[in-house]
């Protein structure tokens, strides 16, 4: 999408694609799959006009999902049920970071080589967890009952984005410093939001508003204000992605209709 225009072009066609993540050399890293159960899902990468789709080799990795660049072109990933790893396309020797069987939805600092992570504690309680990327040293970022998920790097990799639940039910996105101290809540109590990410320029978070049966792409500023919603109730949306330049918003969505059956 453009956030000009609301100017929407389709990239894939024919398979179940999601997570997408802008490179910073413009491709778009994603995950897919041809097929909802039996399909092992993979990673391609394809340009913003949906040309030179190309299938990313990942030798003994299976089922990957929730690709995130790195400022100098490494993809981290999840192998389903096996951790979080890294490679470099064109160099399909994949590198492991963790084992959890629940580390999902990493983020890649920029310029950094720390990449955050949200792991399952214990029933359905997750927390925030950084590894870096050389080391493979390990820290935890959150430790509390509530569930904080999906977590998203700031430009100058101080602070964190991420969707924490709250009593009612509902997901907030919430804000902290990397030493996970200095939280602050971004999102009112009418909305439920998850899966933040932070705009290049700093100002802006890009998220999913659910309600109910409807997901839509919204944007809010740094300071809580001017929420826009972007996307028509339609489309069923999920893990929006900015572009390096932040005129445009990559997303995964299918038909809304389809999505509540």
């Amino acid at each position: 999408m453009n956030l000009q225009t609301r100017r929407m072009r389709k990239l894939t066609d024919g398979q179940i694609a999601q997570q997408p993540s802008w490179a910073p050399n413009r491709r778009i890293v994603f995950s897919a799959a041809d097929c909802d159960d039996s399909c092992w899902s993979q990673l391609f990468y394809v340009d913003p006009e949906g040309r030179n789709q190309v299938l990313i080799q990942a030798n003994a990795k299976r089922h990957l999902f929730h690709p995130t660049w790195s400022s100098d072109g490494r993809i981290a990933a999840v192998a389903l049920g096996r951790g979080l790893f890294t490679l470099s396309p064109g160099r399909p020797r994949p590198r492991t970071l963790t084992t959890g069987q629940s580390d999902e939805a990493p983020a890649w600092a920029p310029h950094s080589e720390w990449i955050a992570f949200d792991k399952r504690i214990r029933d359905t309680n997750y927390d925030i967890f950084a590894v870096n990327a050389k080391t493979r040293k390990i820290r935890r970022l959150t430790h509390d009952a509530r569930q904080q998920t999906n977590p998203s790097w700031s430009p100058d990799a101080s602070k964190l984005a991420f969707a924490e639940q709250e009593p009612s039910g509902r997901w907030a996105i919430v804000t902290m410093r990397a030493d996970g101290a200095g939280r602050k809540r971004l999102t009112g109590s009418n909305v439920s939001a998850q899966e933040p990410r932070w705009a290049p320029d700093g100002k802006r978070i890009v998220f999913v508003d659910q309600q109910l049966d409807t997901a839509t792409i919204a944007v809010i500023d740094l300071n809580g204000r001017h929420l826009r919603r972007l996307t028509r109730k339609s489309l069923f949306v999920s893990t929006p992605a900015w572009s390096p330049d932040g005129r445009s918003i990559a997303f995964a969505a299918l038909p809304a209709k389809k999505a509540a059956g």
